[in-house]
């Protein structure tokens, strides 16, 4: 969707996403709106965030490059 993301320890689990890199992750309310001012007072962060995020959704959760994926995962079991 093109936003950075605040999420939580377990809100990211099974989600091969770095803290700092690809979200930003914080477990408790005062880390979590300080995550959250920084990415509003901060456009350069902003962007750096949501441009990681969105090649590691492109990369690891695509529709296409997940079937593909699975057809030949299929093909590999017969």
């Amino acid at each position: 969707m093109g936003r950075p993301v605040v999420t939580t320890s377990t809100g990211i689990e099974g989600i091969p996403a770095l803290n700092n890199r690809d979200v930003f992750v914080a477990d408790d309310p005062d880390m979590f709106r300080y995550q959250v001012a920084k990415l509003v007072r901060d456009d350069r962060e902003a962007e750096y965030i949501t441009g990681n995020a969105s090649r590691l959704i492109r990369e690891n959760f695509d529709t296409f490059g997940l079937s593909v994926r699975l057809s030949r995962f299929f093909r590999e079991q017969i």
